[in-house]
């Protein structure tokens, strides 16, 4: 005899198949219940969620302890600027400035981008407490936010 055909193969497994649903449709009708395999697929999905839920719960926590400041900005420059923070964008007008209220941290490098089309980077993360300023002639500094007396 030779092997079987391809054909014939993929029939064998899916009677096998057939089988075993069955043979587990059985098994919960008999006993009233899943079967092992099922039960423990959900518990580790329930261990799956439960995990998902703690870590979620501990990036909220830590989020809102870092929203405890604010952001300061100030443009001197005679053009308006674009900042961006991440997927936030703050348009801040020619001699002007904008704070941000209850700010953490960017998720990254912060972007200040000139009317002109120039963009200059920041090494990120820049976080509450600091002050971005945009100078008379463009250039862009983060620093400590001075604090009234």
């Amino acid at each position: 005899m030779g092997r079987p055909s391809l054909a014939s193969r993929g029939r064998t497994q899916e009677k096998k198949a057939q089988m075993t649903m069955t043979t587990m449709t059985a098994a919960r009708l008999v006993t009233g219940r899943p079967s092992a395999t099922r039960r423990t697929a959900v518990r580790r999905t329930a261990a799956r969620r439960g995990a998902a839920v703690a870590v979620t719960g501990l990036v909220l926590l830590t989020a809102a302890c870092g929203e405890s400041g604010q952001l300061e900005i100030t443009n001197s420059s005679p053009h308006a600027v674009t900042v961006q923070l991440g997927d936030d964008d703050t348009e801040v007008s020619s001699s002007g400035g904008a704070i941000i209220h209850e700010y953490g941290c960017s998720p990254g490098d912060v972007v200040v981008v000139s009317a002109s089309g120039q963009r200059s980077v920041l090494p990120g993360p820049v976080c509450s407490g600091e002050h971005i300023t945009v100078d008379s002639d463009g250039r862009v500094t983060v620093s400590a936010a001075e604090r009234d007396g």
